[in-house]
């Protein structure tokens, strides 16, 4: 009979899931998990040596191939494994003197069915590996740890392909205070998004809306802001959840991001401590990458363009949008002082339309 078998020192305890996920995404090589196929004959057991790993087991397959074939099963112990002379199979001696009680043989029919069932083990393995991972609410992870595994123990990528989401990029605001979530800027805005986006300048370009919006013009004459800004900016809406910038980001960085679109290797962050950024080498397709290194989701350049296309659209449409609602909430000179430093502080140029 032949199991796999993943070494004791990998049972340990390593923190944060999703930040050791991210380190094995980003690793140049596939990183090995100690073990290996198990040989299991009577009472007598063959682990593999040292130097093996889970995934090693495929190298069996060769056998079927090509009789004469040496798979990998680690360093001394030594065991040596050749074919039996009359083409019955092959024979497994389990250390160097060929003592009669350590040896195994096999033939081609046992393998095959040995080998077969030793990937359904490690299907089986796959399934509860992601169960535990549900288990833990940790649901969104899940296509991302299967994936995982199936590479890291030689299951077929094509029984769990690395997901492949569509990004969905917006523009958002952060609300007045902290907590209270962010507020997307588009055309179509309620009345409290804007109320809340209109007390977000204010606040960000030390105007303050404590006040409500009388007398913000005369405010804004003793100390216009050097340069308007807004605390916000670009979201990436993947497979239902939403990534979004962390402290000191503006709204108006999202031009940032357009300039860079023609640059070969791409490389933006969003803020200090980020929930992602943006990665991209050879001018190829550009990986939205989260907090933990994982990529959530790609797009081609051409679909970036298109996508900073559509922010500008609705950061125009947000402008309109507040213009308007300005001119029902806030008196002539008031309404017009906000609305002056709107455009610039989510960096379009409202003068070119």
């Amino acid at each position: 009979m032949l199991t796999t078998v993943v070494h004791a020192a990998n049972r340990a305890t390593y923190g944060d899931l999703a930040d050791h996920l991210g380190a094995f995404v980003g690793a140049d090589r596939v990183p090995q998990v100690a073990g290996g196929l198990r040989v299991v004959a009577g009472s007598l057991t063959l682990n593999p040596g040292s130097g093996s790993c889970v995934r090693d087991w495929r190298d069996w397959r060769m056998l079927l191939d090509c009789p004469s074939a040496d798979p990998w099963w680690g360093y001394p112990p030594l065991r040596t494994l050749a074919p039996i002379p009359d083409g019955r199979g092959w024979r497994l001696h389990a250390n160097p003197k060929h003592q009669p009680d350590r040896i195994v043989e096999f033939n081609r029919a046992d393998l095959s069915v040995a080998l077969g069932a030793v990937e359904r083990d490690l299907h089986g393995a796959l399934d509860r590996v992601c169960g535990w991972v549900r288990d833990r609410e940790l649901g969104w992870l899940v296509p991302y740890v299967a994936a995982s595994f199936a590479r890291l123990v030689g299951l077929d990528p094509a029984v769990a392909p690395w997901p492949a989401y569509r990004p969905r990029f917006e523009v958002a605001c952060m609300a007045p205070y902290f907590g209270d979530g962010w507020i997307r800027l588009h055309a179509g805005m309620p009345d409290a998004d804007v109320a809340w986006a209109v007390a977000r300048v204010l606040t960000d370009n030390g105007i303050g809306a404590d006040g409500g919006l009388s007398g913000v013009q005369s405010r804004l004459n003793t100390g216009p802001p050097t340069r308007p800004d807004l605390g916000g900016g670009i979201t990436v809406g993947i497979d239902g959840a939403r990534l979004h910038p962390e402290c000191c980001c503006s709204v108006r960085d999202w031009r940032s991001l357009a300039a860079a679109l023609d640059v070969t290797d791409l490389d933006l962050w969003w803020g200090h401590g980020p929930t992602m950024h943006l990665r991209s080498s050879q001018a190829g397709p550009v990986a939205v990458v989260d907090a933990h290194g994982i990529p959530r989701a790609e797009i081609t350049r051409q679909g970036l363009r298109d996508a900073m296309a559509g922010i500008e659209q609705d950061l125009r449409g947000a402008t309109l949008r507040v213009r308007t609602w300005l001119n029902t909430h806030a008196a002539a000179t008031d309404a017009a002082a906000i609305a002056e430093i709107f455009p610039e502080a989510v960096g379009i140029d409202w003068d070119r339309g």
